[in-house]
């Protein structure tokens, strides 16, 4: 039941993935944010909402208790497959590669430090007892 619901989540979190990388590069591309149209706002905005979101379920399972099946679902299933680390590593060496230093590191300090900083505020939002 376990890699059933893992599968599941899985296939939820990717197309909100996919969903999420349309979205922006509909929104991204446009007169205004031409000089910055290479920084990968999609992985990006998947990333950061993964991070909040774990943050908040790892504090509701701290206080609440939930079947292993509803947590594998919730975080190695839909929170797995909604962030990627592969993607993100790939964009920031494809930035370099490109000669966009400025916009890669910006992109790896940024996603490291704000993911850090929305896990701790999902565990505050939901606070303790």
């Amino acid at each position: 039941m376990n890699v059933l619901a893992i599968a599941l989540g899985g296939a939820c979190g990717a197309l909100l993935r996919y969903g999420i990388a349309l979205a922006t590069k509909q929104l991204w591309v446009s007169p205004v944010t031409a000089t910055i149209a290479n920084f990968p706002l999609g992985t990006f905005i998947a990333n950061m909402l993964g991070a909040f979101l774990m943050g908040m379920l790892y504090q509701y399972f701290q206080r609440t208790p939930q079947n292993e099946t509803t947590r594998l679902f919730l975080t190695t299933g839909f929170l797995g497959a909604l962030t990627t680390f592969s993607t993100f590593a790939l964009e920031s060496a494809n930035l370099l590669r490109q000669g966009a230093s400025i916009t890669a590191v910006f992109y790896l300090v940024l996603t490291n430090l704000l993911g850090i900083m929305l896990i701790f505020a999902g565990i505050q939002l939901v606070g303790t007892e």
